[in-house]
């Protein structure tokens, strides 16, 4: 303890990168499985499969895929995992779960960024102190590690948004210009991540126009621009013109913006208040906004940001992720220059000391469980089971009680075969009749059914088809899975109840990815 004491005061930095990379990395390992469709889907089951010779999301024009047009996603990120995914298999990484171990590791050390640059912000424009709090909020703060290790661009676009600000408050003091022009590369490839991140780089060259800096805001523009034109170089070779993908995400926004759940404008004040754990989240949005003024280079682009967010009818929390380190950065400052100067709170540090110890109590609990939680874990490991058999041909998804549509995420099955799903609107006859059998979709020979009601007389149905039905595995809900389920039915808490049958083995077409082992 005195040796941590010792390092906390002396070696401050060194103290706040520590321990985040130890929760970081904490959460690389335990938190498998994947936290919604975007950070999987989006990222790993499409690039995975390219790099396998196949188009699992239809995104490719190329034949035999059915693309017709760009789906609105920029392929800078997404395509960094492609040439991962193509090393792998070059290698001989074959393991499904291996590979997303490495990549998880990959990103718990690339977000040690965040907490690297926030502290040299906050030490920069304010004290050790206020920066040394800023580190530890940061590398501590509940639902971070989590979300670092995951495949989200909300989180990979914050290094570079915060590499960018810290390049431009250096160039204030030392009047160097090639430290804005590589502010201005580190802005283009943040919004070549996630295009939405133009907003707080265009708040940047927005904060040099009213700073007078005419030749500086040009060329950050310039540069900017240039950089993320060359971030988007595949759309000439994919789709044949440039900027393709950002047109399809421009138009589809437009066409569809409503098509979502509409949140009301404060929303995201509610998420960062909650998120940020109340009521240090209060202290810290006052002091964010009272310093709007002293630290105008920080505080204007994440309000433009957090604005523009809060005007759009979509509003999901993992949009407004990207500003809370500025958030935190600049309310730190202000809250703890407010208390210096405050006479109730000099005359209420007890009370103070509460708010702070609450704060960490409550953090700390959300942190244990986020850290080590296995998110979507009966989905993942159903998928994994089939794959450690070996004996994989295809499979069906049997969810007959339900409406709903699974999808199952194959790229843990280590094969992309089009596989069968049965729900209420589907006959089960049809799989035995052969129907579903062609020259396109190898038959199955593993059935799992998901979630347990229902599940005996849905296993008779099946049975009566295949008599050699043999139960092989079951495999729960993740314990944050199912808390979730618990606090609101309407999240899913899917149980995995794996059947193997031989009947249909052999039959049609083996035109299925071999496991690559």
């Amino acid at each position: 303890m005195n040796s941590l004491r010792k390092m906390w005061n002396e070696h401050p930095l060194s103290f706040v990168l520590l321990v985040g990379l130890i929760v970081r990395l904490i959460a690389a390992y335990f938190s498998r499985g994947f936290l919604m469709h975007d950070d999987h889907f989006l990222i790993i089951e499409s690039t995975a499969s390219w790099a396998d010779g196949y188009d699992n999301m239809s995104w490719l024009p190329w034949e035999p895929y059915t693309a017709q047009k760009p789906q609105g996603h920029s392929m800078f990120y997404i395509g960094l995992h492609y040439l991962f995914f193509e090393f792998s298999n070059l290698i001989g990484l074959n393991n499904p779960q291996l590979k997303m171990l490495v990549i998880r590791f990959g990103h718990a050390f690339y977000s040690l960024l965040t907490i690297f640059l926030s502290y040299k912000i906050a030490e920069r424009i304010s004290d050790w102190k206020t920066a040394r709090l800023v580190g530890i909020v940061l590398a501590l703060l509940a639902f971070f590690p989590n979300y670092a290790v995951r495949n989200l661009v909300e989180m990979v676009t914050i290094p570079p948004l915060l590499w960018s600000t810290w390049l431009l408050l250096r160039e204030q003091s030392e009047k160097r210009f090639s430290l804005l022009v590589w502010a201005a590369v580190l802005g283009g490839i943040a919004v070549g991540i996630r295009y939405q991140s133009v907003l707080f780089v265009g708040g940047l060259g927005l904060v040099l126009l009213i700073q007078k800096k005419w030749l500086g805001a040009i060329a950050f523009g310039v540069v900017s621009f240039a950089v993320f034109f060359l971030t988007q170089i595949g759309d000439l070779f994919i789709w044949g013109r440039p900027f393709a993908e950002l047109w399809e995400y421009i138009v589809y926004n437009m066409e569809h913006g409503s098509d979502y759940l509409v949140q009301p404008w404060y929303n995201y004040l509610l998420v960062l208040a909650g998120f940020l754990i109340p009521p240090v989240s209060l202290f810290i949005l006052f002091g964010f906004f009272r310093e709007w003024k002293r630290h105008l280079l920080i505080f204007l682009p994440t309000l433009i940001f957090l604005v523009i967010h809060s005007a759009i009818g979509n509003k999901q929390e993992r949009f407004i992720v990207p500003i809370m380190p500025f958030i935190v950065i600049l309310g730190l400052i202000g809250w703890q220059r407010f208390v210096v100067q405050s006479t109730f709170w000099q005359n209420r540090q007890k009370l103070l000391r509460g708010c702070w110890i609450f704060f960490w109590v409550l953090n700390g609990l959300a942190l244990i469980v986020l850290t080590t939680s296995y998110n979507k874990k009966s989905r993942v490991e159903a998928m994994s089971y089939l794959y450690e058999q070996g004996n994989l041909q295809n499979f069906v998804v049997e969810a007959s009680h339900t409406n709903n549509t699974l999808r199952p995420p194959l790229y843990y099955s280590g094969q992309w075969a089009d596989h069968y799903y049965f729900n209420k609107k589907d006959k089960l006859e049809k799989l035995k009749e052969g129907s579903l059998i062609n020259a396109k979709k190898p038959a199955p020979n593993y059935v799992i059914f998901y979630e347990d009601e229902n599940l005996e007389e849905r296993v008779q149905q099946f049975r009566k088809l295949y008599p050699s039905l043999e139960h092989k595995k079951t495999i729960d809900s993740g314990f944050f899975d199912r808390l979730l389920h618990e606090l609101n039915p309407h999240n899913r808490n899917y149980r995995a109840h794996i059947y193997y049958f031989n009947e249909l083995e052999g039959k049609g077409s083996p035109k299925v990815l071999p496991r690559r082992d």
